[in-house]
């Protein structure tokens, strides 16, 4: 609800949003017609972990929605 109120503001003075989607973030996301411009990826070593993290780095332009 909060998101669909943001998009509908963002719409009316015209601007655009950027965000950093999770991964398990990113498909509500693109639902709602943002696209990913950019993939991070981040190291989880200094978290004690194994592997990279990805995060998706993601614009909405209120034409695509």
């Amino acid at each position: 609800m909060m998101l669909e109120w943001g998009l509908e503001r963002a719409k009316v003075i015209q601007k655009r949003i950027f965000l950093l989607a999770s991964p398990e973030g990113r498909g509500l996301y693109e639902k709602y017609g943002f696209r990913t411009e950019e993939e991070i990826l981040m190291p989880l070593e200094k978290y004690g972990e194994e592997g990279m993290y990805v995060q998706s780095a993601m614009i909405w332009d209120g034409r695509s929605a």
